[in-house]
């Protein structure tokens, strides 16, 4: 990668969230079967409540010291429901 441009609100400690980045290539992509760009919804078309998505991610998953089921240091990968938005959670 040429720059990683992490989110701005990220401040280092992944329990505060915007754990995520943006890596900027000096080549371009060879898009096929395996590679592919992610396309997200626009704020204003949120996904509806219960569909589906795939979520990824790297490091240990745990709170407290304490692993989480059986996962653990690595790549994950998985499915989840939408549960709402960061603008409708809680309220």
């Amino acid at each position: 990668p040429v720059a990683l441009l992490p989110h701005e609100g990220y401040g280092g400690d992944v329990r505060g969230g915007h754990d995520l980045a943006l890596l900027q290539l000096g080549t371009p992509v060879t898009w096929g079967p395996r590679v592919a760009p992610v396309c997200l919804p626009r704020p204003r078309h949120p996904l509806p409540f219960g569909a589906r998505c795939w979520v990824t991610g790297w490091g240990h998953v745990a709170e407290n010291g304490e692993t989480w089921g059986h996962w653990g240091h690595g790549w994950h990968l998985g499915t989840l429901g939408v549960m709402g938005t960061l603008g409708t959670l809680g309220s």
